[in-house]
């Protein structure tokens, strides 16, 4: 679709049209002395437009302030006031964002909404406000006694522009094509969208004094901000003030009770707190998957770029020991053998972080196939049983049990609990591994007779990254990837996996598999 190319005159034309418009309503919502008004649209739309097209479209900002004014009485020399503090207010305002915020209009960090709403949006209004009602003391058009509630409600309006008006716009306009991030299923899009609607409609059509129930359009702002992203919290504030501004402007709803002005007063005071704390808590999620997603990305390069080097080093350790072993060098080939263990672990821990790496993208790939899995049970034991004289691995079942899916993902699974067994027990313990077939469903328990794990320890023991740190017992280390891992191919796998513990007594960790007929 082609753009449609405007004249600067044109565009002058518009956003004055625009402002005037929407001026003109505002201010015939309960305006507090017949000029100021507590639902002011023009204030949020001006910024937006100065940020985001440039300060050559002020004099359409002092052109729409001047003539609704004009309109609604106020003399020629206000009139003209009143338009240049509302121009120099949009210019302050979106100078501090572009100089001093650093402003990006995605709202997708603490900065960004802290210094709109906190610095470029308080300070600008209060200069409008005060060169606003200051020309009209000066003309008589406001008394001496009402000066300080009409500059409140000058400045209460235009502020709620900018916490609400301006960040709707500004995600409208430029971010939300591009950073509105869809949910798992439709199903979850339109729950949010009726759970917003119902509560808000519950909410403002309850009778006046009902204000114990605002409470409830929480929830549906709490699930925008945690499952999808600024841009979906600030279109959901939107129009719960739409809504919130119509049915109190028609006498319905909590804040309801009073004159329109103070009603309205009253409002925009519960709006500022929904607005401050739903953007803040959503830049804040924003903010926290942004550093998740720069980890894994750290993570899978970092792997990658050690993979190489690893596998070679091993290679060429395999070809020195060959050698040494030959040359029947003894002292040196033990050497070496300890220096290949020590590269086997290591490239042990770069596979365990290209496998986290792959899981947080979802690109871990499984080749599922028919397998015995007492049989994969024994081949792990009789490989682990090598690198340990001090434990007995014991396979205690004896039936075949054929099962479908994934035959090196379940070793690694094996792999990672027996390892850990050896890890956590004493010496001269015996570890065993079971296998029970019930109700479709292939159970694997894996039981040790060493240090236990507490109840605390257990509900975060498979956890990415955790490692179970104990003071009064002895620790080994370890990147705490293991049971992350295991837990996630189980779960792929369409099983569960768990630990049941008695500190001291040692741990047996169990996980199911579907059967073959159940896959």
């Amino acid at each position: 679709m082609k753009r449609i190319k405007m004249s600067y005159t044109s565009q002058l034309l518009v956003f004055a049209a625009i402002y005037f418009i929407t001026g003109k309503l505002g201010l015939e919502i309960g305006a507090v002395s017949g000029f100021a008004t507590l639902v002011w649209f023009p204030t949020g739309i001006s910024l937006v437009v100065l940020f985001l097209y440039g300060y050559r479209l002020w004099p359409a900002i002092f052109l729409g302030a001047f003539f609704v004014n004009l309109v609604m009485g106020a003399s020629f020399f206000p009139a003209v006031a009143i338009g240049t503090g509302n121009t120099l207010e949009a210019v302050v305002g979106a100078y501090v964002l572009q100089r001093y915020v650093l402003f990006r209009s995605s709202l997708d960090r603490m900065r960004d909404v802290l210094g709109l709403t906190l610095l470029a949006g308080p300070i600008s209004a209060a200069i409008s406000a005060t060169i606003g009602i200051g020309s009209l003391w000066l003309a008589h058009a406001v008394t001496f006694h009402t000066f300080g509630s009409t500059w409140l409600a000058w400045w209460v309006g235009d502020v709620i522009s900018d916490m609400i008006v301006a960040p709707f716009l500004f995600v409208s306009l430029t971010a939300f094509s591009q950073n509105v991030k869809r949910a798992r299923s439709l199903v979850e899009e339109l729950g949010l969208i009726t759970l917003t609607i119902v509560s808000t409609w519950i909410v403002f059509t309850s009778p006046a004094g009902a204000e114990s129930i605002v409470y409830l359009i929480f929830p549906p702002l709490i699930w925008a901000a945690i499952r999808f992203n600024p841009a979906v919290v600030i279109t959901a504030v939107f129009s719960i003030f739409s809504i919130a501004v119509l049915t109190t402007a028609l006498e319905f709803g909590p804040f309801a009770s009073k004159s329109i002005s103070e009603n309205l007063l009253r409002l925009q005071s519960f709006m500022s707190v929904v607005s401050f704390s739903s953007l803040v808590f959503a830049a804040v999620v924003s903010e926290r998957n942004r550093f998740e997603e720069r980890k894994d990305d750290f993570i899978n390069m970092a792997s990658h770029e050690l993979k190489t080097p690893v596998t070679s080093m091993k290679i060429y350790l395999d070809i020195l020991l060959d050698r040494l072993t030959k040359a029947q060098d003894e002292k040196s080939a033990k050497i070496v053998s300890n220096i290949k263990l020590q590269v086997e672990k290591l490239q042990d821990i770069v596979s365990d972080l290209l496998d986290v790496s792959r899981i947080q993208s979802q690109k871990l790939q499984f080749h599922k196939e028919e397998f015995r899995i007492d049989a994969l049970i024994k081949e792990v034991i009789e490989n682990l049983q090598v690198s340990t004289k001090q434990h007995k691995l014991l396979y205690k079942n004896a039936s075949k049990i054929i099962i479908y899916g994934d035959r090196f993902r379940i070793y690694q699974v094996l792999t990672n609990l027996l390892t850990n067994a050896i890890k956590y027990s004493p010496k001269q313990t015996p570890i065993i591994v079971r296998v029970l077939e019930d109700k479709g469903k292939i159970i694997v328990s894996v039981q040790d007779f060493g240090l236990g794990v507490s109840e605390d320890q257990q509900k975060r023991i498979f956890d990415q990254f955790y490692q179970v740190d104990d003071p009064e017992e002895k620790t080994f280390p370890g990147l705490g990837m293991g049971l992350y891992i295991s837990k996630e191919i189980v779960s792929m796998h369409g099983g569960e996996i768990w630990v049941e513990s008695e500190k001291g007594k040692g741990s047996t960790f169990f996980f199911i598999l579907p059967s073959l007929s159940e896959s």
